[in-house]
């Protein structure tokens, strides 16, 4: 039974791999047709990663926006400062 259940969980973790395999050839492709059309990807996942979040997770990276910008003022790290205009 345990030397099944090892066999089992092994080809799961096979089968897995392989998957993630494809899915980063899938990702390195459409990273370069993204970047062919003058758009950097990064930032597109990101945009796609904060529309698939709910509302309690919106919730949560906003109060880490927030903590951010806080500890950013208190060491005087003027990052983001150009976006805003100064």
């Amino acid at each position: 039974m345990a030397d099944t259940a090892l066999k089992s969980h092994f080809d799961a973790a096979v089968d897995i791999l392989g998957r993630k395999a494809e899915l980063g050839a899938i990702l390195a492709e459409w990273r370069q047709k993204v970047r062919g059309d003058g758009l950097e990807p990064a930032v597109i996942f990101c945009l796609a990663r904060e529309h698939c979040r709910d509302a309690d997770q919106r919730r949560k990276a906003a109060e880490r926006a927030e903590i951010e910008e806080l500890y950013r003022q208190g060491i005087g790290l003027p990052l983001f400062d150009y976006a805003r205009g100064a």
